[in-house]
């Protein structure tokens, strides 16, 4: 290989030769005119690249490290010395060159241990050595291969969050890199909260360990920010903690309102204003429930706004211009110690609430609710009502107002002085409505509703008290009305009438009593009987129907009466079955009526039952055979004919301390 080379100054540095070669060395000046010969030749050889050297041998082996020591070389002009290590697989051939992971170190020619660290632990890695001088590096010497101890795993990768809850974080992440040569036997997860959760009292480190992802961190604070780290575990130790990973838990409720006041508004009314709470609990404010807490036993007050609306009607919510939160409260009762409760909500829920006590101003009662009516039997009708909140003032008196139904005007106007007045005089046939209102040192309150009207009284329940050969003897208990009940209409007709020589003939009795008697009915025969009441409103619906059977002529003749309740009747003397009709037999057997001989209609003012007098049938010697047909029919419609006394009107006393009476003329 031949080399030329130029240059201005009589020194001259031959490059790129090979190495341990012999070379010739010639040289020649050169002017303007030309060059000149060369001049006489000499010899020179380059230096020899220096020959591989001794592998290293292993000093000492750790989880993460490998010391080797180097044999001095007795090679003249070195300048170094080079280490190589190369990681292996165990499934790599003993063959393989790969320089995946290759690791170089350069050294003094007269150290004689080089260290390699940062190694994997329990990996195979191969290590050789080569030589440096001026010529450059020599060939590598033999390999040696070194394992590492086993040790702790690398840290787990890629740390996700998969599920935000309130207290609750469900985490994903991958395997480690290198599990240190023994298998993973589980992973530590830590999380401490960031920001300024991590300065306050609530928010706390929480530390678990879990055997395989993804797992739930439990225990945690919600709508808090949490920096989350994992390490792995082997037999060996425990990894490094991973990067750490920001995660929120989910929204909570959110903290209550702060600063509530009461102020007044333009028109008279009163403005409850509160500023928002310090800790929205990661979600917007919807809106705000407000509770307005009178005393026992008045109604409480439940105001729902919308937040941040601008709106100022009654109810609805308003913005001051300070950027607080208000609502115009309707009116409240005067004198009355109110407690306010506001809470603030959000798509979680409602905050606790802020709440704030104050009492209203003096002046007039409460609204009184309507009055109730109440009719007894007898005596006068009885109007009643609760006493309003007195307004921070005793209620001095009450003004009753009576009008008809249907007009306009009033019938009378009456002042007392307790919750209960009984009025006398009222035409029975009208429907009458009143109202109420109470005064005090402020003033008269606002009249009460009118008072609702009276219904239809409930239809008694009909009781069968005897029957004979040709009457039917019942009685029922007092309907129950509002109104004083005015008469009874009692209706008998045949179940299921059979042609017989005279028509079939519903009959009709009206009383004021609450017994009856229907004579004049035939033999050996079904009836249905049915009772209704009336009052001012009118007649009630009809009873249940009840099923009675006469006596036939026989059994009256040799056999004194014996009472039977329905299912006897319906047992005994029942027709066959393709005479009666089934639609009252069903109603019978849906509505059964028993009675007994002691069941008797009750007596006038009396609280128990008593007895009627009443002829035995069995004692008459009238009733003995040969007694003719027409003579029994008449005899019969005398000792079961209706009394026509009608109760006597009795006056009920004055109640000076719970009611007051009141006639109207």
């Amino acid at each position: 290989m031949a080399w030329t080379g130029h240059s201005q100054v009589p020194v001259m540095i031959a490059t790129s030769l090979h190495p341990d070669c012999q070379y010739t060395v010639r040289v020649r000046a050169i002017n303007r005119a030309g060059a000149g010969p060369w001049s006489l030749g000499f010899s020179v050889r380059t230096l020899a690249k220096p020959p591989a050297p001794k592998p290293p041998q292993v000093a000492a082996v750790g989880k993460n490290y490998v010391k080797l020591r180097l044999f001095a070389e007795k090679v003249p002009d070195l300048t170094g010395y080079l280490v190589k290590a190369n990681f292996r697989k165990s499934s790599d051939p003993e063959t393989s060159t790969d320089s995946r992971l290759e690791i170089l170190k350069r050294c003094d020619p007269k150290q004689t241990e080089i260290l390699f660290t940062g190694l994997l632990s329990s990996t195979n890695y191969r290590f050789c050595g080569a030589l440096i001088n001026a010529t450059g590096q020599g060939p590598w010497s033999s390999r040696i291969e070194v394992r590492t101890k086993a040790g702790e795993p690398h840290p787990p990768e890629f740390l996700t969050c998969v599920e935000a809850k309130q207290e609750e974080l469900c985490i994903d992440w991958g395997p480690p890199t290198h599990d240190g040569g023994a298998s993973i036997s589980g992973y530590v997860i830590r999380a401490e909260p960031l920001g300024q959760a991590a300065l306050g009292a609530t928010a706390r480190v929480v530390e678990r360990v879990a055997a395989s992802s993804p797992t739930w961190l439990r225990g945690l604070s919600g709508n808090t920010r949490y920096g989350v780290v994992l390490a792995a575990l082997n037999n060996i130790g425990q990894s490094n903690f991973c990067d750490a990973v920001e995660m929120q838990t989910a929204a909570v409720r959110p903290q209550p309102p702060r600063n509530l006041e009461v102020s007044d508004a333009d028109d008279g009314c009163l403005w409850l204003r509160w500023s928002p709470g310090l800790d929205d609990g990661g979600a917007p404010i919807l809106g705000y429930r407000i509770q307005a807490l009178p005393p026992s036993p008045q109604m409480p007050l439940e105001l729902h706004v919308v937040a941040g609306s601008l709106s100022g009607c009654v109810g609805d919510a308003g913005q001051p211009a300070d950027g607080r939160e208000g609502v115009r409260l309707p009116a409240l009762s005067a004198g009355v110690r109110y407690t306010f409760h506001v809470f603030g909500r959000n798509q979680v829920g409602e905050s606790e609430s802020a709440d704030l006590s104050m009492e209203t101003e003096p002046g007039p009662p409460g609204a009184l609710k309507p009055p109730r009516l109440r009719q007894p039997a007898e005596g006068p009708l009885r109007v009643r009502w609760r006493a309003p909140q007195d307004g921070g003032s005793p209620v001095i008196d009450y003004e009753v107002l009576v009008a008809i139904d249907g007009e306009s005007q009033l019938v009378a106007a009456l002042l007392v002085q307790h919750t209960e007045v009984k009025i006398r005089g009222l035409d029975p046939h009208r429907n009458y409505v009143f109202a109420v209102r109470a005064r005090n040192e402020y003033g008269w309150s606002s009249q009460s509703g009118w008072s609702t009207r009276s219904e239809h009284a409930t239809p008694p329940a009909l009781r069968l008290v005897r029957e004979t050969s040709t009457a039917i003897e019942m009685s029922w208990e007092p309907a129950v009305s509002d109104m004083q009940v005015l008469d009874y209409e009692v209706w008998l007709d045949e179940e299921d009438p059979i042609p017989r020589s005279g028509a079939a003939e519903e009959k009709r009795v009206r009383t004021s009593q609450t017994s009856a008697t229907i004579a004049d009915l035939r033999p050996s025969t079904r009836y249905i009987c049915q009772v209704r009441a009336l009052n001012s409103c009118g007649w009630s619906p009809w009873s249940l129907p009840s099923i009675a059977c006469t006596k036939s002529d026989k059994d009256e003749t040799h056999a004194p009466h014996a009472a039977t309740n329905l299912g006897e009747a319906a047992g005994q003397d029942r027709p066959s079955s393709d005479k009666v009709s089934s639609r009252l037999l069903q109603a019978a057997e849906d509505a059964p009526l028993c009675r007994a001989s002691g069941c008797l209609p009750f007596g006038k003012g009396d609280s128990q039952p008593t007895a009627s007098p009443r002829m035995s049938l069995a004692s008459c010697s009238w009733f003995q055979a040969p007694t003719p047909w027409r003579v029994r029919q008449r005899l019969l419609r005398r000792l079961h004919s209706p009394t026509e006394n009608s109760p006597a009107s009795s006056e009920d006393k004055p109640e000076i301390h719970e009611s007051q009476d009141a006639a109207i003329v």
